[in-house]
């Protein structure tokens, strides 16, 4: 795949801004992960769909106007980026990432939504807007690297003063792991890296969250150099 320019957009709403339609039978995944944060959700079972934004293996992210959910491990026949897929499932808080936890189904229903990806800042983001298609630019690396292919990575940069995560998942494709690795490793010190087409959530921490982004390509990463 070839990198799409980033949306020139610095709002912090979806570009897609004409009025969410809700499926019937479905809940909203803004009000899916709403409960999620809300500690409301117990064992309730959903029903939700969404346009994938961003993939790996059987791992993906849903996005539905301007909020988004995790789906692990769950296969669906004809899985691709840019389609829909309807899912069944109790959700968790994973350490402030709303997710799947037992997934019931997940089935492709067809072509998704035209997305355009938002531009956030690390004041801009919250925590509402996780897992949609989003840019992030004029980072600072900070610290960390990707050592260990069979282990998942945690890379800091900075926007500002704010810390951003890149995350690196082990069960990405190890081809897809060593370009994301290549072009890490060739930002120089002082290099700004913006992060187009990607997605963001908050890793929260005791009292704490950070941003953080989940890489699933290299063209995601644009280095910009000094």
């Amino acid at each position: 795949s070839t990198s799409t320019k980033p949306s020139e957009s610095t709002s912090t709403k979806p570009s897609t801004s004409t009025s969410t339609v809700i499926p019937d039978g479905t809940t909203s995944i803004a009000d899916v992960i709403k409960a999620g944060f809300d500690g409301t959700a117990g064992s309730t079972e959903y029903t939700f769909e969404g346009t994938v934004v961003g993939l790996f293996g059987n791992s993906y992210y849903l996005q539905q106007g301007d909020a988004g959910i995790y789906v692990f491990n769950k296969a669906a026949t004809g899985l691709a980026l840019g389609k829909k897929v309807r899912v069944v499932s109790t959700i968790t808080n994973y350490s402030g990432l709303i997710e799947t936890k037992t997934v019931k189904s997940a089935t492709v229903t067809g072509d998704g939504d035209a997305i355009t990806a938002v531009t956030y800042t690390s004041s801009t983001f919250k925590k509402e807007n996780q897992c949609t298609l989003a840019n992030i630019m004029g980072l600072k690396y900070d610290s960390g690297a990707i050592t260990d292919l069979t282990k998942s990575s945690l890379i800091k940069y900075k926007d500002g003063s704010s810390d951003v995560t890149l995350r690196v998942d082990k069960n990405m494709d190890n081809a897809v792991k060593t370009a994301i690795k290549e072009k890490l490793d060739s930002v120089g010190e002082n290099d700004t890296v913006d992060l187009v087409n990607t997605v963001l959530y908050m890793y929260t921490k005791g009292d704490t969250s950070t941003i953080n982004v989940g890489l699933t390509s290299a063209d995601q990463i644009v280095i910009n150099k000094a």
